[in-house]
């Protein structure tokens, strides 16, 4: 089988997408972000966020000199705001969507190796509805990356979240624009295949259809964050699994700690309120310290999506909701939830 994938961002989900693709077919990698093969290696770290970290499972690589250039003013302009990054990163998906298209009707996809076999168009979220679109017309398989959360679930999340956490005003900070929403769901509904970051994604697009639900893949990857040991004290302290925001679910966290009579390990970053810092169960750590200490147990109630940040020794629990991928046992979204959850996990 060969696959055309439409990569639209390096990302840590990228190359094992890309991996799990290959188990199957030969792989073409259309990139037109990534810094031109021609530019040598030692000009192209100054790109380093348009660099590939593995290409090991592709059979061609398609790039764009062109494209290349035409997004450097963007990304100037958005390098230092978080929020212009993320209205660039939606507007090039769409742009590459266009590209795209543009490159299918000349081109056309990756010819299988026989005539038996049916090719495969690959594409990131919301870089994949017109490309689909063009796909469906000729009878082209089509598989959905969803490297981007599942925005429908995540506003509602974050709303719900701000309901409890009215003072929290990093919770208010991001919302996709509707047309995002719609190219989204435009998206699933084109995919004959889609494979998502993990089993809370899973489970709110498959929530949407039960034909979607039959179609959706795992991939899954594992952190790079830095180890945590486990600690044989009784009275170690408890870790926050991702930084100190309020999305992670930092206040559950450290009122849960608070509960137990026990201290949380939390890393600040620039989503931190500033009330945060006075609470009295917690203890800060940062990437100046020589590591994480060894801990009783990874706390992680998130209140939407979210991931490991942290590499967990064997038989350490992480404990948290059922919205962060790869939690050990879950429970509601609530500190004396947490609390006795933790309480029972200890002992």
């Amino acid at each position: 089988m060969t696959t055309t994938l439409i990569a639209a961002a390096a990302s840590p989900w990228l190359a094992p997408m890309i991996d799990l693709l290959a188990t199957t077919s030969s792989v073409t990698l259309w990139a037109p972000w990534l810094v031109p093969t021609f530019i040598p290696a030692a000009a192209a770290r100054l790109w380093q966020r348009r660099v590939l970290a593995a290409t090991a499972n592709v059979s061609e690589l398609v790039t764009s000199a062109p494209w290349f250039a035409a997004q450097t003013l963007p990304h100037l302009w958005a390098r230092n705001s978080r929020m212009r990054a993320l209205q660039v990163g939606l507007v090039e998906r769409r742009a590459l969507a266009w590209w795209t298209t543009q490159r299918l009707q000349r081109k056309g996809v990756a010819s299988p190796s026989t005539t038996h076999e049916t090719p495969t168009l690959a594409a990131c979220s919301l870089a994949a509805r017109e490309p689909f679109a063009w796909a469906k017309a000729r009878g082209v398989h089509t598989t959905l990356l969803v490297d981007v959360p599942h925005y429908a679930a995540l506003h509602r999340d974050l709303d719900a979240a701000v309901l409890r956490f009215p003072d929290d005003r990093y919770l208010r900070h991001f919302r996709a624009p509707a047309w995002a929403i719609a190219r989204q769901h435009a998206e699933f509904e084109l995919a004959d295949r889609i494979i998502v970051r993990g089993t809370y994604a899973a489970s709110t697009i498959g929530a949407r259809s039960a034909r979607r639900a039959e179609h959706i893949e795992v991939c899954s990857i594992i952190s790079t964050g830095p180890f945590v040991g486990r600690a044989n004290d009784r009275n170690a302290p408890l870790l926050l699994a991702g930084p100190a925001a309020a999305r992670g679910g930092f206040a559950i966290a450290a009122d849960a700690a608070a509960q137990l009579g026990r201290r949380l390990l939390a890393k600040a970053n620039a989503a931190t309120e500033p009330h945060y810092r006075q609470h009295p169960a917690v203890d800060w750590i940062s990437d100046e310290d020589s590591g994480i200490p060894s801990v009783a147990a990874i706390v992680a109630p998130a209140l939407c999506e979210a991931f490991l940040q942290v590499q967990p020794a064997p038989g350490l629990a992480v404990i948290g909701s059922e919205k962060c991928n790869g939690i050990t046992r879950s429970c509601l979204l609530d500190a004396g939830a947490l609390a006795a959850a933790v309480g029972n996990e200890l002992g």
